[in-house]
């Protein structure tokens, strides 16, 4: 994917960024737009392919997809946390900067209609982990978020970020545990 000096590295660096940082970050200016036009072109692409190629192409797709859904999210959470502790917030992308001004609208009035306890935390989603029981020898990898992970042996019993371990799963390195915890108090 790339349009107009724009591409999957790009995008995957934002949403990276975006991940890792309390804060909001900085975003390429007219970003949606940009991406709009990059799945354009995919979607163009997509209809004149077949076989694996297109198989590959719908993936990338799924993929971009998810990560602009979840830079959208995260960055409207953190937006968010931002306004109720009163600061202001930017954006060098006009159609994000229009929503956080709607945004603040909503805020505004539902401050009016109600009395805020505090400090409300809204930083981003925590990841989810999956329990795995390894088949295979893993080296060390990376997972989503950024950590080390191994290297595992068949038998391992490992807790991973969860598209980490979806795709030891399709790969056949691993199956998912499933487990109740039971709490006593």
């Amino acid at each position: 994917m790339r349009v107009d000096d724009f591409s999957f590295q790009d995008l995957e660096r934002v949403w990276i960024s975006e991940r890792t940082s309390s804060k909001l970050s900085e975003l390429p200016k007219e970003f949606y737009a940009r991406v709009a036009g990059c799945i354009s072109q995919l979607i163009k692409e997509l209809d004149l392919s077949e076989g694996l190629r297109r198989e590959l192409l719908q993936e990338e797709l799924i993929e971009i997809t998810k990560m602009v859904s979840e830079i959208y999210s995260v960055r409207m959470l953190k937006a968010m946390g931002e306004m109720l502790r009163g600061r202001e917030v930017f954006s060098l992308d006009e159609r994000e900067l229009a929503a956080f001004k709607e945004m603040k609208k909503i805020l505004e009035k539902a401050h009016e209609l109600m009395e805020w306890p505090g400090e409300v935390d809204l930083s981003p989603p925590q990841l989810a982990n999956e329990l795995l029981l390894l088949r295979g020898e893993v080296p060390r990898i990376v997972g989503e978020d950024l950590k080390y992970y191994g290297p595992f042996s068949p038998g391992d019993i490992v807790s991973l970020p969860r598209s980490t371990a979806e795709l030891l799963v399709k790969h056949r390195l691993a199956e998912k545990i499933r487990a109740k915890w039971y709490f006593f108090g």
